[in-house]
């Protein structure tokens, strides 16, 4: 009896695990920074992430939005611009005054890089040494995105290796029972009954990458919530 198995998702699962990119780095960094705006240094609190440009644009308009219910113009249907723009808003949280606010998110080897900054009209920027408070309040605001954001998308990201890891186990024992079922037919079935083995072979070394795989997004996950909570704190 001949066996023949879907290869498509063991092909996917080492496509995969080929274009991830495994660091041992902190996957969030907050810091304060600068952006240079019309030839105009500025200060803005500078992110370095890991979920992509098209995702982070895409959460942090929504919550935005969500959150202070303003227009967050740079992302949408046919638009997706390095900047997010916010104009003449009311942001009670950064300011009681009508503020510009802008989240410039381009890509990074670390995955997404992002700059936030503001300012009260031209030439006349949120920066911490004049407008100290609205500053830091712009600072939190960012950490308040990334707290909501964050651990959501890790979870997702870990939920989604898990269910690959079930695949595999699967795999592995569909892969058991056909050979198990095999010992018992007569020499015809030798020659498969290696390429059976041969395979089982190479899904338990993918199963071991997947687990260590796992353990690092877990790691992963763990080192961002500390982050966040020791910004948190830091900035109570």
């Amino acid at each position: 009896m001949k066996i023949y198995r879907n290869l498509s998702l063991l092909f996917a699962i080492v496509l995969m695990m080929s274009s991830y990119n495994v660091s041992a780095q902190n996957p969030l960094v907050i810091k304060d920074g600068h952006i240079e705006i019309d030839d105009q240094r500025q200060d803005a609190v500078h992110v370095l992430l890991e979920p992509s440009p098209k995702s982070v644009k895409k959460a942090l308009k929504k919550w935005m939005q969500n959150q202070y219910d303003v227009d967050v113009d740079g992302y949408g249907f046919l638009t997706n611009k390095d900047v997010l723009k916010i104009e003449k808003a009311e942001i009670p949280a950064i300011s009681n005054k009508a503020i510009d606010w802008n989240a410039k998110i381009v890509e990074s080897d670390k995955g997404s890089e992002m700059l936030v900054y503001a300012s009260f009209g031209y030439d006349v920027p949120v920066d911490e040494s004049t407008y100290p408070r609205a500053y830091e309040q712009l600072r939190m605001t960012t950490l308040a995105f990334l707290e909501d954001y964050l651990p959501e998308y890790y979870t997702d990201r870990i939920e989604e290796k898990k269910e690959v890891i079930e695949d595999v186990n699967e795999d592995i024992t569909d892969l058991n029972d056909n050979t198990e079922s095999n010992k018992k037919t007569i020499e015809e079935l030798r020659a498969e009954n290696e390429a059976l083995r041969a395979e089982l072979s190479d899904n338990r070394t993918k199963m071991e990458d997947l687990e260590s795989e796992l353990q690092l997004r877990e790691k992963e996950y763990r080192q961002v919530k500390s982050t966040l909570d020791e910004a948190a704190e830091s900035n109570k």
